[in-house]
């Protein structure tokens, strides 16, 4: 397992630590909790950083919770009932029933009636400035010792994945080009076109 001594260390598979699914009424809040998640390390998926203007929505929503490892389901009077973190909050519970892979965490921001599908999960208390609480949520989002994490998330579309950049090949210094360049072309050109690889 990661972590353990010996143990090998392997890219991170997770594009995203943490996925906030929230009330859009509760947005100035969970900024915050974002802004301090990614201030210590983590790679926050929140709505209004992720999701391009004209994206389909429910596209984006479900993009994120796949590439995320972690949601954390910001439970509060507005998030109750609401459309979106509801539906959110069934797929999270869908996906992992009894959660033992820990991937997602409830945490309270008001006193609030609690939705039954929460109810035999614990639960972290955010209606008050408690640091303690804090340190927990960020110890269940943090990535495995061990894992390598992507230097950043993958550019999104709609609709295609953008792999990262490849770097070019490497060239032993006086090796012959594979692709020799034209006669008469530019310094720059003929610098190009050696290290190009048909």
């Amino acid at each position: 397992m990661g972590g353990e001594p010996g143990a090998q260390s392997s890219e991170d598979v997770y594009a995203y630590d943490v996925f906030l699914s929230y009330s859009r009424k509760d947005k100035k809040a969970v900024l915050k909790l974002a802004k301090r998640l990614k201030d210590d390390g983590l790679r926050v998926w929140i709505d209004v950083w992720a999701v391009r203007p004209g994206a389909p929505i429910v596209t984006a929503i479900q993009d994120g919770l796949k590439r995320s490892r972690v949601c954390v389901l910001v439970v509060s009077t507005h998030f109750v009932g609401a459309a979106w973190p509801e539906t959110e909050l069934n797929t999270v519970i869908s996906r992992d029933p009894r959660n033992k892979e820990g991937r997602f965490v409830p945490i309270v921001l008001d006193e609030c009636q609690i939705p039954d599908l929460l109810r035999q999960y614990a639960l972290l208390d955010f209606s008050q400035e408690d640091d303690d609480e804090y340190q927990r949520l960020l110890a269940a989002c943090k990535p495995p010792v061990g894992a390598i994490p992507r230097t950043s998330p993958p550019t999104t579309h709609p609709f295609i994945t953008v792999p990262p950049r490849t770097p070019p090949p490497y060239i032993p210094s006086g090796a012959a080009p594979l692709n020799p360049p034209l006669p008469g072309s530019p310094p720059a050109v003929q610098i190009h076109m050696e290290n190009m690889k048909i």
